[in-house]
């Protein structure tokens, strides 16, 4: 599934070149990924459709050295709906570790409709990490 994604995504990229290069500058990843140049709605409608299939599959074995599958990994939790508290924290839990940009956290588009007790809990753990990516994450749930 995922080489299938990524054949889409270098097709998709196709005369994109300046928009991959303008894109690159802004989200400022200094992490040192490839940036193919796929615009955000149609990673949009990646993340939706695979949020309907096995995309734990996708998450475990994503290439986290490409923007733009990171990015499809960071905008699923928005089309996860009608997951428990602990289904919908578990991937925000996996994909915490591979942020290395603004563009990757903003990108969660959070709506949390669980008891705001467990959320403030979430919130406090990410908020008292030391890396700052994971720090946003908690900002962004608040």
């Amino acid at each position: 599934m995922n080489q299938e994604i990524l054949e889409k995504l270098r097709h998709l990229s196709a005369g994109n070149s300046k928009y991959r290069d303008f894109h690159s500058r802004i989200a400022n990843d200094l992490s040192g990924i490839e940036f193919i140049g796929v615009r955000v709605p149609e990673l949009r409608k990646i993340a939706k459709n695979l949020s309907r299939k096995d995309y734990w599959h996708y998450l475990k074995n994503n290439d986290w050295q490409i923007y733009e599958t990171k990015q499809i990994a960071f905008l699923l939790p928005t089309y996860l709906k009608q997951k428990t508290f602990e289904e919908f924290f578990s991937v925000i839990d996996f994909i915490a570790p591979h942020t290395s940009s603004w563009a990757n956290t903003d990108a969660l588009g959070l709506e949390l409709p669980y008891e705001k007790n467990l959320i403030l809990q979430k919130v406090k753990e990410y908020s008292s990490t030391p890396d700052p990516w994971t720090l946003r994450i908690g900002l962004n749930i608040m």
